[in-house]
C-alpha cells in the first residue's frame, strides 16, 4: 500500500465475537498464535481481506465444515466492516490551508477575550456597584440564628464614612416600615420567611437610590430532646428492679403538660416521666419512650428515645448538644476565584502555544506518525531439550520389543529347503512347500495437542520418540481435539482429512493419544457420527487415554462396543497394548477384562494445596519436585524435568525421581496441561519449599537460562522477561554472598 493510500484498522475483535457467537473455539492459545502471526507482518503483507481470510483460516478451524461456516462468517464480517468505512470514510492527515486556521486561532482569541472581559466586568461589579449601606444582624443566639420569640437587632452600617452622619436610614420589615433610625429590634412570633429592607435618606428626606435587601429565615426555638437514665433500684441482685428517667433537654416552661408513654419493645409499660420494672430477658430487648408536647413547641415533632437492652451488658448513645447549622458559603466570591485561578491561566497558556506552534508562510505541515517499536523473536524461552534426563523404565522396552516382532501376512512364498526335504522323502515325487512371508509392522499414532505445550502431549511426545529411537516404525500425526484433520509437519502434511491418512498407510495399527470424551456428542451419551464411519479401515485401533481407570465410566465402554481397544496410559497396562497387536484379544470379552489397579484424578481440586498433597500420597520428594516448578512463572515441561533431575541428583538415597510414572501423575493434574495456575496455590507451593529444595532449584534455573542467553538479543521480546527470571533467581540464590550475585 503506497504512502498516499490510507492505512484503515480492521476490527477484529467483531470478527472474533462473530465467530464465538457461531459456536467456535477460539481459546487464548488460538489469540496468542493469532498475535504473533501479525506482530511479524509489514505494512505491505497484508493489503485486503482475502489475505485477512487465508491467514486466519488455518489458526481457526479445524476440518472443512468450519472452514465453509467461517468463510461465510466472514464474508459477513466484511460487508459490515466496508458498510462502516463507507459511512465514516477516512481521510489522510493533511494541513489545514493556512486561512482556515488563522480564522481557527482567531475564533480562538476573541472567545479568550470575551472570557476575560467577562472577569473583569464581574469583578469591577462585585466591587463598585455595590450599595454603601450595609445591615448588620444582631442575634441573641450565638450562631447568629433567628428564633422565634427572641428579640434580634438590625443595624444600619455605611460605608461612606465622610459623609455617613448627613444619612438617615429607614427600615421596612415585612409590612412595618421604621423611620429615620440606624438600628431596629424586633421579636418574631411565627417561624418562616420574612423580608427586610433599608434604604438612605438625604437630609431633606430625598430618598437615594440605595437600598440593601435582606431575606430572613426565623426558625423554631431549639428543639427539645429527651434521653433516657437508667437508675438501679432494689438492695440485692434477685429483687433489683430498673428504673428508666426521662431527662428532657431544652424543655418548654409548661413540661408539667407533658404526655408520657413507656414501652418495653412495642409493650405499653407506663405513662409517667419515670417507671420501674424488674423485666428480665435473655434476649435483647428496647425501652421505647414517647412525649407528646401538644403545641407547647413550635416544631410538631414528638419526643422519642430508646435504650436497647443487652442481656449480659449495656450500651447507650445520647446527645449533649443540638446540632448548630453551619455557615453559608459565598458561591459567587468561590466562582470568580475559580475563574481567575483556572480559566485566565488556561487562556494564557492557549496563546503562548498558538505562537510557538505558528508555522511559516508557505511551510507545509506533515503529520507526525510515531514509528512503531520492532521486536524479532524468540518470542519465549526456549530452554534445551531435556529428555534425555528422564529415566528410562523397562516397560517402555518391552513395549517395544513386542512392536518390533515381525508378524505373518497374507503373501506366500516358495520355502526351497522343506520342498527339497519333501521331495527326497516322497521318492522323487516332487512336493511343493509354501511358507507364510513377515513383515515388520507398521504403526500410525494420532496425537492430540489441544494444550500443545502441555506435560500430556509433551510426555506423549517423548513415549513415541523413545519408540522410534527402538526401531519401532511409527509414523506420528497430530490433531486438535477431534481427529478428522491431521498434520505432520516431517512430512509436510497439513490438515489432512483422516480418510486420505488411512489410504495413505493401509495395513497399520492405529493409535490414537487422546481423552475419549473427543468421540462423544457434547452433553450426551452418544458417539458422535464419525467415530465408526471415519475409522472403519483400522483392523485394530488403540485408543491411548491419559485417564486413570479408576475414572472410567460410561465413555471407554462404549468405544470398545464400538470396535475400540482402550487402553490406560499406564506402564502397567502395557500387557494390553502387546495382546492387541498379536490378536491375542478376544473382543467379545474385551470390556471384562481386568485392568491394573491405578488411582483416580477426576474429583480432585489441584487449585487445593491439602488435595493437591493428598492426590501425591504425601510423598515429599513429588512435593518437593511440584514446589520448585513455583519459582519459574510458567509451567514449562523442560523446566520440569530439569528441576526434577537436579533434586534426583543431589538426594542421598539417589532413588530415581524423573521417570515415566512419575510425569503421567504430574501430566494429570489439570495445571499441569493447561499452564494456569493460581497464584494463591502458587504461593503455597513457595511457603511448603524448604531451604536447600529451593537452593538447588534456583541454581539450575540459573543454568538453564545461561544455556539460552546467547539466543536472547537485545530485541527480543521476552528480554525483559528473561533478564528479570535470571537476576530475581540470582538475587535469592546468593542473599548472602552480595558479591557473587
Amino acid at each position: 500500500m503506497s504512502d498516499k493510500q490510507f492505512h484503515i484498522t480492521t476490527p477484529l475483535t467483531t470478527l472474533l465475537t462473530m465467530l464465538k457467537s457461531e459456536g467456535f473455539d477460539i481459546s487464548t492459545a488460538t489469540l496468542i498464535d493469532i498475535q504473533k502471526v501479525l506482530a511479524n507482518l509489514g505494512d505491505e503483507e497484508l493489503v485486503n481481506f482475502t489475505e485477512l481470510r487465508s491467514l486466519l483460516g488455518p489458526l481457526i478451524c479445524r476440518n472443512k465444515e468450519e472452514q465453509e461456516h467461517f468463510n461465510t462468517i466472514f464474508d459477513k464480517y466484511e460487508t459490515l466492516v466496508k458498510e462502516s468505512i463507507q459511512k465514516h470514510p477516512s481521510s489522510p492527515s493533511q494541513t489545514l490551508p493556512s486561512s482556515t486556521q488563522q480564522l481557527k486561532w482567531k475564533v480562538i482569541i476573541a472567545g479568550i477575550a470575551c472570557v476575560i472581559i467577562l472577569g473583569l466586568y464581574l469583578w469591577w461589579k462585585n466591587n463598585h456597584d455595590k450599595s454603601i449601606i450595609n445591615i448588620i444582624t444582631v442575634a441573641t443566639d450565638s450562631t447568629g440564628t433567628i428564633l422565634i420569640n427572641e428579640p434580634v437587632t438590625f443595624r444600619a452600617d455605611l460605608k461612606d464614612t465622610s459623609r455617613s452622619k448627613n444619612y438617615k436610614v429607614s427600615f421596612k420589615i415585612d409590612d412595618i416600615v421604621f423611620a429615620n433610625t440606624r438600628e431596629v429590634k424586633k421579636t418574631f412570633s411565627e417561624p418562616g420567611s420574612h423580608q427586610l429592607t433599608a434604604w438612605l435618606l438625604k437630609p431633606n428626606g430625598d430618598t437615594l437610590n440605595h437600598f440593601e435587601n435582606k431575606d430572613l429565615q426565623v426558625l423554631c426555638e431549639m428543639p427539645p430532646s429527651v434521653n433516657i437514665i437508667k437508675e438501679a433500684t432494689g438492695q440485692n441482685r434477685i429483687s433489683a428492679g430498673t428504673r428508666y428517667i426521662a431527662q428532657v433537654n431544652n424543655p418548654s416552661e409548661h413540661s408539667d403538660q407533658y404526655k408520657y408513654k413507656w414501652y418495653i419493645n412495642d409493650s405499653l409499660a407506663g405513662q409517667l416521666s419515670s417507671f420501674s420494672t424488674s423485666y428480665k430477658s435473655n434476649e435483647p430487648y428496647t425501652i421505647n419512650v414517647n412525649i407528646d408536647a401538644g403545641d407547647l413547641h413550635c416544631s410538631t415533632d414528638s419526643l422519642t428515645a430508646s435504650l436497647n437492652e443487652m442481656p449480659a451488658y449495656k450500651l447507650s448513645v445520647t446527645g449533649t448538644e443540638p446540632l448548630s447549622p453551619t455557615a453559608t458559603l459565598n458561591w459567587k466570591k468561590i466562582g470568580l476565584a475559580g475563574l481567575y485561578s483556572l480559566v485566565l491561566p488556561a487562556s494564557l497558556a492557549a496563546i503562548i502555544l498558538y505562537y510557538r506552534r505558528r508555522k511559516q508562510p508557505g511551510q507545509k505541515e506533515k503529520p507526525v506518525i510515531d514509528e512503531p517499536k520492532e521486536y524479532t523473536g524468540p518470542y519465549k524461552i526456549e530452554f534445551k531439550k531435556q529428555e534425555d534426563k528422564i529415566t528410562p523404565e523397562k516397560e517402555i522396552s518391552q513395549l517395544a520389543e513386542a512392536m518390533r516382532k515381525r508378524h505373518v501376512n497374507d503373501q506366500l512364498v516358495l520355502n526351497v529347503k522343506k520342498t527339497i526335504q519333501k521331495t527326497i522323502r516322497s521318492g522323487g515325487f516332487p512336493l511343493l512347500h509354501f511358507s507364510a512371508k513377515t513383515q515388520p509392522t507398521d504403526f500410525l499414532v494420532f496425537t492430540d495437542k489441544e494444550n500443545s505445550e502441555g506435560h500430556q502431549v509433551k510426555l506423549f511426545e517423548y513415549i513415541i520418540k523413545k519408540l522410534q529411537n527402538e526401531q519401532v516404525n511409527i509414523t506420528g500425526y497430530s490433531f486438535y481435539k477431534e481427529p478428522l484433520l491431521l498434520s505432520n509437519e516431517k512430512l509436510n502434511h497439513s490438515m489432512l482429512p483422516v480418510e486420505k491418512v488411512a489410504r495413505l498407510y493401509p495395513n497399520t495399527i492405529l493409535f490414537i493419544l487422546s481423552n475419549t470424551s473427543a468421540f462423544f456428542q457434547s452433553l450426551n451419551t452418544k458417539l458422535k457420527p464419525w467415530a465408526i464411519e471415519k475409522f472403519k479401515s483400522w483392523e485394530h485401533k488403540i485408543i491411548l487415554t491419559p485417564i486413570p481407570v479408576n475414572d472410567w465410566d460410561y465413555k471407554e465402554t462404549a468405544l470398545m462396543n464400538a470396535g475400540f481397544t482402550v487402553v490406560p496410559a499406564d506402564l502397567n497396562a502395557h500387557s494390553l497394548i502387546t495382546n492387541e497387536i498379536n490378536n491375542l484379544v478376544n473382543r467379545q470379552k474385551l470390556k471384562n477384562i481386568s485392568l491394573p489397579a491405578s488411582y483416580s484424578s477426576r474429583f480432585v481440586d489441584f487449585e487445593d494445596w491439602d488435595q493437591l498433597k493428598q492426590y501425591l500420597d504425601h510423598d515429599q520428594r513429588l512435593l518437593q519436585w511440584i514446589c520448585t516448578l513455583a519459582i519459574y512463572p510458567h509451567i514449562d515441561w523442560k523446566v520440569t524435568v530439569a528441576l526434577g533431575k537436579a533434586l534426583e541428583e543431589k538426594s542421598e538415597d539417589k532413588i530415581k525421581l524423573v521417570t515415566y510414572s512419575n510425569l503421567l501423575k504430574f501430566s494429570r493434574i489439570k495445571w499441569m496441561q493447561t499452564g494456569l495456575q493460581s497464584d494463591a496455590l502458587r504461593l503455597k507451593m513457595l511457603q511448603h519449599l524448604n531451604n536447600e529444595s529451593e537452593a538447588i532449584a534456583r541454581d539450575t534455573m540459573v543454568h538453564l537460562l545461561n544455556e539460552v542467553e546467547a539466543a536472547v538479543s537485545e530485541t527480543s521480546l521476552i528480554k525483559d522477561e528473561f533478564e528479570m527470571n535470571k537476576t530475581v533467581n540470582k538475587f535469592l540464590l546468593h542473599t548472602r554472598d552480595p558479591y557473587h550475585y
